[in-house]
């Protein structure tokens, strides 16, 4: 028996059918979201880091709206990072303001050598509270 509800909002089927993972998943009073990268509407990458944050945030708000959650619920965030670990450092602190205010939710940030994608460069987690 799963102790947990795999998140599925409607145009992320293929992440869980094709990639056999859950967007998010739902357990007690946590949701967790997977990594969301920064993808364009039309499914590619910027090329920048500001714009790839942007849009792995708006991602990550549109997985917290499916499931009647907000940026508020946020209690954690983990990002990892390819590149010019301080520049974007500097990048997710103004793009995160915009989407989370205070408190601050815990946040752990990363530098890595690669993501899933070769053209990503940040990829951000989140666990939310299910009030």
């Amino acid at each position: 028996m799963s102790t947990f509800t795999p998140v599925i909002p409607q145009g992320m089927e293929t992440y869980y059918n094709d990639y056999q993972f859950a967007p998010a998943v739902r357990s007690g009073d946590l949701m967790i979201i997977s990594g969301q990268l920064g993808f364009n509407p039309d499914g590619s990458l910027p090329t920048e880091p500001a714009s790839q944050i942007h849009n792995a945030f708006q991602a990550i708000g549109y997985i917290l709206q499916s499931e009647g959650l907000d940026f508020d619920s946020v209690i954690a965030i983990d990002s990892f990072h390819v590149g010019d670990m301080h520049q974007q450092f500097q990048l997710m602190i103004g793009e995160k303001a915009t989407f989370i205010a205070e408190p601050h939710p815990a946040w752990t940030a990363v530098g890595v050598a690669s993501l899933a994608m070769p053209e990503a460069l940040v990829e951000i987690k989140v666990t939310a509270r299910i009030s």
